[in-house]
């Protein structure tokens, strides 16, 4: 916060710059990552018995097999599950059986289900790779990701160059905390197979790791491939601007808003940041109103509405905007002692002495260690001629910061 002087002898309103707290695009892309996981649905869980479509009659396995098949192809699952049952209580050790009834269980979304039956299947046919590679999905699908790593490791030993199996095996290394691990996996992902929920994790991993520059580019390269998708715009264009990247941010964050964001307040309240670092008052202030528009109960938004409007002499607008983020929720006591003072400030100039004096007590307690709203409080006294209050006030300023200037001035001006 800094201290530039807005009125002749009070020490004014500094903008919040990164003040309004940011969604991280990391947790943003961790649930994005989970919700690009191989669902029941998708090409991410195959079934058939060699994983390309209808599973075929057991032949030799019996009736029961054949019936479960047959109920299967027909989409008849509950059917099929206990035509099944019956047949695996007689040929526990029957590996299709297994994997049949995985299939039949995933065609239910019942996940939880089908991971026992895989795990059967791939202990009775080392060789079901369709099995493992749903296995290791479905493990990722119930968050059991130490056990995903295991199953995709295996995989990616054998086909390291397989940007769908790098992908899962990356992401699995991701989602177990395994970071570092992950960051080459993913990389070798987007190598031999680059799609945009690879260059998604691999930013998330990036990001999560500290590697912020690289983790832009990475959501950067996944909105490439993803263009009318405004989320990795958005995460790209958040972190270009934490990194002082504001030139690549805009674009990223005005795009992400014309794409329809789910998060736009995250996109203005950065776009907002760049205009005022910019010295783009009129930018920052258009940006900041939508911010508050898309969650009119943030703090901060209000907060940097009212500074703005200070800083440039429109002092109605400014006092409402403080009045309404005094009444919501702040991040910590010391951003709302700053718009208590602030506001005290608007306030001494009107002859509103006794509420500016009540806001000051109420800053101080929040920030004791701020010297400048003792300062403050003692200008306030003395629009109430409380001389005695407002050298007790310059006091106290000069106790927290003994080389204040305007304090030492002040109290030598009314002690003579």
């Amino acid at each position: 916060m800094s201290k530039t002087r807005t009125m002749t002898g009070l020490l004014g309103a500094g903008l919040m710059l990164g003040g309004a707290a940011l969604l991280s695009p990391a947790a943003h892309a961790q649930s994005d990552s989970v919700n690009g996981q191989r669902s029941s649905q998708n090409a991410g869980l195959n079934g058939g018995g060699a994983g390309n479509g209808d599973f075929n009659d057991g032949g030799g396995n019996g009736g029961a097999f054949n019936n479960a098949v047959d109920a299967y192809n027909k989409k008849d699952y509950a059917k099929a599950a206990k035509e099944l049952q019956g047949f695996i209580k007689d040929n526990p050790k029957d590996a299709q059986a297994h994997r049949l009834m995985a299939d039949i269980f995933v065609r239910q979304d019942k996940i939880a289900d089908a991971i026992p039956e895989w795990e059967a299947a791939v202990k009775f046919d080392g060789n079901d790779r369709v099995s493992r590679e749903n296995l290791g999905a479905a493990y990722l699908q119930t968050q059991q990701f130490d056990k995903a790593v295991q199953m995709y490791k295996a995989a990616y030993a054998k086909k390291p160059k397989d940007g769908e199996t790098a992908y899962y095996y990356g992401l699995s290394l991701a989602q177990s905390g395994h970071t570092a691990e992950a960051i080459p996996v993913l990389q070798s992902a987007v190598a031999s197979k680059p799609t945009a929920p690879a260059y998604m994790q691999l930013g998330v991993t990036l990001d999560k790791s500290g590697k912020h520059a690289e983790a832009a580019d990475a959501f950067a390269a996944a909105a490439k491939l993803d263009p009318k998708n405004p989320q990795p715009l958005l995460y790209s264009g958040l972190i270009y601007h934490q990194t002082g990247s504001d030139a690549r941010a805009i674009p990223a964050l005005q795009q992400a808003l014309a794409l329809g964001t789910d998060d736009p307040f995250d996109a203005h309240i950065a776009l907002a940041e760049a205009a005022a670092t910019a010295k783009n008052t009129a930018g920052a202030l258009k940006e900041f109103n939508l911010a508050a528009q898309a969650k009119p109960d943030n703090f901060n938004a209000w907060a940097n509405i009212g500074i703005l409007n200070q800083n440039t002499g429109k002092t109605a607008d400014a006092e409402a905007a403080y009045r309404k983020a005094i009444a919501l929720t702040p991040p910590d006591p010391k951003a709302l002692a700053s718009v208590q003072s602030n506001l005290a400030l608007l306030l001494l100039p009107e002859g509103k002495a006794d509420e500016a004096q009540t806001l000051l007590a109420q800053a101080i307690k929040n920030d004791p260690a701020n010297a400048r709203y003792s300062y403050n409080q003692g200008l306030a006294y003395e629009k109430q001629n409380k001389i005695a209050d407002a050298i007790a006030s310059y006091k106290q300023a000069l106790t927290v910061d003994p080389n204040m200037t305007d304090a030492k001035q002040n109290m030598a001006r009314i002690s003579k």
